[in-house]
């Protein structure tokens, strides 16, 4: 057998069946007649940062993981998976995600943050860098109380007392702990509703509910100098993000016609 047409048909069965001529210009592969792109490799290389130009055996595998995507597509679609009420769901949500992410993603003015608008930020927000910390904090979930009861506790000086209050109200304390960190925005300490100091008893609201908490122990996380530029411009990006969504959807609400059915 001549050498080219050995190594053509070695290409053939790499990419499982080789029907007509093979594949040239901007087509990589085609696969029981759906075509793969240089488009489509470059971008699969690209979400999932691998550097294929200069690694062949990298580029090659990726071809491979392409032509077995397409082959088990192939097979969902004859299977009916793709007719399902649970995948027509899924499709659609990831569609929906994807064009609201690609919308926010072109919106607005993509000019990247300046050296000056990092250093801004990282002085501006020092609990999420220089004055970091992380809490172990003691939680209690406090039914419905009258605004003197709600004033004695936030008067209290220490959990102690805030447990002799609730006793002497006949309120039955089921302490939670959990974890804090003040360069998280879920929490009042990141907030600044809770000052980092401890044993000093505070009340804060969270999911329609009313909770008594205290700090049982801080330990200082500032974030080393050399990684505060890389997460200020991530933090700064994803603010501005924020900011182009809720534009889009204060201009999308103007026109809206919504309709809901009561009670949702």
């Amino acid at each position: 057998m001549p050498r080219y047409l050995h190594w053509h048909l070695l290409s053939c069965l790499a990419l499982a069946g080789c029907d007509g001529a093979a594949p040239k210009g901007q087509v990589i592969a085609v696969v029981n007649g759906e075509e793969i792109t240089v488009s489509e490799l470059n971008y699969e290389a690209r979400v999932r940062n691998l550097r294929i130009e200069d690694d062949p055996a990298l580029r090659s595998a990726l071809v491979r993981e392409l032509v077995d995507r397409r082959l088990l597509v192939g097979q969902g679609s004859a299977s009916g998976v793709d007719r399902t009420p649970e995948f027509i769901l899924a499709e659609r949500r990831l569609r929906d995600i994807l064009l609201a992410q690609q919308l926010i993603g072109q919106a607005g003015d993509q000019r990247p943050a300046s050296a000056a608008d990092v250093r801004a930020f990282v002085a501006g927000n020092p609990r999420i860098f220089s004055k970091r910390v992380a809490a172990d904090v003691t939680v209690i979930r406090l039914p419905a109380v009258d605004a003197a009861l709600r004033s004695r506790i936030g008067a209290a000086s220490s959990r102690t007392e805030v447990a002799s209050i609730l006793a002497g109200a006949r309120i039955a304390a089921r302490p939670t702990r959990e974890t804090w960190d003040s360069a998280d925005p879920t929490n009042p300490l990141a907030a600044g509703k809770v000052a980092p100091v401890l044993d000093r008893p505070f009340l804060f609201e969270r999911d329609g509910g009313l909770f008594a908490g205290t700090i049982d122990r801080l330990s200082a996380t500032p974030v080393p100098a050399e990684q505060q530029e890389p997460l200020a411009r991530a933090l700064i990006n994803r603010e501005a993000s924020a900011n182009r969504m809720n534009a889009l959807l204060a201009d999308a609400r103007e026109s809206a016609t919504i309709h809901l059915q009561p009670g949702f």
